[in-house]
């Protein structure tokens, strides 16, 4: 799914169950085919996207609870592009802070609870991954975030290059697994939203360590470092209740807050 620029082809199939289902709330399927427009189609990368589609979720949230009418969502859609088209997205999206300590207390608060909850923490794979978070710890033994930045600009993002769509494919595959932004009947949508955030910053963080060891990445390490994650985020429910903890430690409670997370280096005036 990662590497393959086919991946998300679908076939429509009559399931053969002759038990009917309950239609989703129209404000569901339609923020769910917004947010795929705004990736699919919005140029300027996948933080600028993910910046779109919380700035739609905001208003979503308002929808579900009747405090907007549901045609909202198409017009803040149509805002949204236009926004993107004219640069102004773009400019906001730079204009926002880089952020070291919220970036740091989620990536140790979460790791840690990681390294606890993978069924393979003692496996040859996991231990490597770990081993190459540890390379970027200082003599205290507390990771530095902006060693982790640092080598995210300086290794996993040239080694990258060719594969520029892998984060797309990635919040593109979890928006049809999870049915985005659908979480769960007592979770609003915008908790959907800042747990996608913290899933792309966390495989940004360990793309940029194994980066960082090995000079460069491999499909192999790219593989790597999005399953190890995914294998704990997709199946343990506890893991996920954990990073909605840390995300109201971190004080992430806003739009820009939240994209905050993905910045890595502050603006250059």
């Amino acid at each position: 799914m990662l590497f393959n620029p086919d991946a998300f082809q679908f076939n429509t199939n009559r399931s053969g169950t002759k038990q009917s289902s309950s239609p989703s709330p129209l404000w569901l399927e339609k923020t769910h085919e917004s947010c795929i427009d705004l990736l699919v189609n919005m140029k300027g990368g996948w933080q600028q996207a993910l910046l779109a589609i919380g700035l739609l979720i905001k208003v979503c949230d308002q929808v579900r609870q009747n405090t907007l009418p549901i045609e909202e969502l198409d017009k803040r859609l149509q805002q949204l592009k236009l926004y993107a088209e004219s640069g102004a997205l773009a400019e906001q999206y730079e204009k926002l802070p880089y952020t070291p300590p919220p970036q740091m207390h989620a990536f140790i608060t979460v790791h840690n609870e990681l390294c606890k909850s993978h069924s393979r923490g003692a496996r040859a794979r996991f231990t490597t991954l770990n081993e190459a978070v540890g390379v970027l710890c200082n003599e205290e033994n507390e990771y530095h975030i902006d060693a982790l930045n640092q080598a995210w600009t300086e290794h996993a993002a040239p080694a990258l290059a060719g594969h520029s769509e892998l984060f797309e494919r990635y919040i593109l595959y979890s928006i049809y697994h999870n049915h985005f932004p659908l979480l769960d009947s007592q979770q609003p949508s915008w908790e959907a939203f800042r747990l996608l955030v913290l899933d792309c910053f966390m495989i940004r963080c360990y793309l940029s360590a194994i980066a960082f060891k090995n000079k460069g990445l491999s499909e192999s390490d790219i593989v790597m470092c999005f399953q190890i994650y995914q294998v704990v985020r997709q199946h343990k429910i506890e893991f996920v209740k954990s990073m909605s903890a840390t995300l109201q430690e971190c004080g992430i409670d806003s739009v820009p807050a939240a994209i905050c997370l993905l910045k890595t280096q502050a603006l250059i005036l």
